[in-house]
């Protein structure tokens, strides 16, 4: 048998259903426009979570009300460990070698707005790396990582750079190597940016690296040239 409303319980009902559809439309402009990310990182590998906070929703409640919406609160910035070759490049004069030039050009391009995308961190093994050569290329150097700070070196990070090289995840002939990922790896970095291919940024050494960090009870940063950190990427 078919159930027939009245006028008033089908006006009723069509109230309910606007009331239901404007909080609901107020509530995901609210949330869009407040864009509550939360970021889950599992060890190197890094997802975007969307996440609804209650208070968010009930703060967002508060639109069709007439209140005015809270400032939103702004996301910190990425951190990012600056390995030796890429302040070497952004501080070097013009390679004649077409390769080394395209490098220098990027590293440069990058580092020109880095510091303001990013939280930039050195090391004590960057500071000592940096002192080597000719002067004048010592002092481009020395200037340009004025201001950013320079991570300490500890038994922990000689603990895990020996795992590392144990591990043949970096040869034994570059402990610095080593340390540089362990570095990044103990002080929480989101990225290790480098254009060492040979020990840092290789394809086939960093599922290795990766495993020996989690192994370790460490989360491994994302080892990436300055290239794939160009702004209009991932931040």
């Amino acid at each position: 048998m078919s159930v027939c409303l009245s006028d008033r319980a089908k006006q009723r009902g069509q109230v309910d259903c606007q009331d239901a559809f404007q909080e609901r439309r107020n509530v995901t402009e609210w949330l869009e426009w407040r864009g509550h990310l939360t970021e889950s990182i599992c060890c190197s590998r890094h997802y975007l979570v969307t996440s609804f906070p209650p208070a968010a929703i009930r703060s967002a409640k508060k639109r069709s009300n007439g209140e005015p919406m809270p400032e939103p609160i702004p996301f910190p910035k990425k951190k990012v460990y600056v390995e030796t070759t890429v302040v070497s490049d952004a501080t070097a004069l013009p390679s004649r070698d077409v390769v080394q030039l395209g490098r220098q050009i990027a590293t440069k391009e990058w580092w020109a707005t880095a510091a303001s995308r990013f939280d930039l961190y050195s090391s004590l093994v960057v500071a000592k790396e940096i002192r080597r050569g000719a002067p004048d290329a010592v002092r481009r150097r020395v200037v340009a990582l004025e201001g950013i700070p320079e991570l300490d070196v500890t038994e922990e990070e000689r603990s895990l750079a020996k795992k590392l090289i144990d591990g043949k995840a970096v040869p034994k002939e570059y402990p610095d190597d080593a340390l540089h990922i362990a570095v990044a790896a103990t002080q929480k970095m989101d990225y290790l940016v480098s254009w060492n291919f040979k020990h840092i940024s290789n394809g086939q050494t960093i599922p290795i690296i990766e495993r020996i960090c989690t192994e370790s009870g460490y989360c491994c940063p994302v080892i990436c040239t300055p290239q794939m950190l160009q702004e209009g990427g991932a931040e």
